[in-house]
């Protein structure tokens, strides 16, 4: 009997391999390799996440104020330092697992910047709320020459990549961070799709009397021990000169300190206010409305 059930066991075993199928032992776990998916899939998995739409508020927004002064004017010098919103974006990446909501995070580029303005970083966010955020684009309006409110960087130094994680992903992210010349910071980082470095003219570093310490915020994603934060000045408020730039920091968790800078103002705000007209323009569309109903309300006695 023993020995009709090793015969029966061994052309069994001899069946499964001729047909392709595996053989392994019942002890042991069976092991199924980690599959990318296809970008076809990626896209069609990833359609309803809530980073692909755009963030918008219930009434749209006017832009028409009374004239006078600076006010709404879409730029402000920070001094001899221009600089805009860039709320438009081209995505180059994005993973869909780990962080908020276990949804993944996105990293953008800004698009359609203004002629005459530089990036500073990239812009990134959970992919579990719809796309809000922006990143500030700078432009050099400063009179000195030999030490211009903006420079590129001297090299680059690669940070962080995901080619060896096997995580849901738009294929391989390098990120990095700019070396700054002397003098001069770094306010955000570059990515790229692949591990040759991006051009010394993708970004700018800012000289140091317009940047600010900034401190992390909020999380966006981490990898084993490797985080990727949002990041604010460290002193706010009504007479902080700190600016946030919108862009984010990518390091070690093992580091206190961001890697990067925020911007600073040394202008003067008040040319940036609103005059009187504008306020009460400002009143008319925000402020809210109330609105008391008086009813008449008899009581039987």
């Amino acid at each position: 009997m023993g020995a009709n059930v090793g015969i029966i066991c061994v052309l069994f075993l001899l069946a499964t391999q001729t047909v392709g199928v595996p053989a392994f032992a019942p002890w042991k776990k069976l092991h199924v390799p980690w599959k990318k998916h296809s970008k076809g899939k990626i896209i069609q998995k990833n359609q309803a996440l809530p980073i692909n739409s755009i963030f918008k508020l219930p009434a749209p927004v006017t832009n028409s104020w009374p004239p006078g002064g600076n006010f709404a004017s879409g730029t402000i010098d920070l001094g001899g330092l221009q600089v805009c919103e860039a709320s438009t974006f081209n995505k180059v990446w994005g993973t869909y697992g780990g962080g908020p909501d276990d949804q993944g995070f996105s990293i953008f580029e800004p698009s359609g910047v203004p002629k005459g303005f530089s990036m500073l970083g990239s812009y990134s966010q959970p992919n579990n709320k719809p796309l809000s955020g922006y990143v500030l684009v700078a432009k050099d309006v400063s009179t000195n020459t030999s030490n211009p409110s903006l420079k590129q960087p001297l090299d680059y130094t690669l940070v962080w990549n995901s080619a060896s994680l096997e995580i849901d992903q738009d294929g391989p992210i390098y990120v990095w961070l700019p070396i700054a010349p002397n003098g001069y910071k770094a306010v955000g980082h570059v990515v790229t799709t692949t591990p040759t470095k991006p051009s010394l003219e993708k970004i700018m570093c800012v000289r140091l009397d317009l940047t600010d310490q900034c401190e992390t915020n909020s999380f966006i994603w981490d990898s084993d021990n490797f985080n990727f934060l949002d990041v604010r000045p460290s002193n706010r408020g009504i007479q902080a000169p700190g600016v946030r730039v919108g862009t984010f920091v990518a390091q070690n968790a093992s580091l206190n300190s961001p890697s990067i800078a925020c911007l600073r103002n040394t202008n003067a705000i008040p040319k940036y206010m609103p005059n009187l007209p504008q306020i009460k323009a400002i009143l008319q569309v925000y402020s809210p409305v109330m609105s008391l109903l008086l009813e008449q309300i008899s009581f039987n006695l």
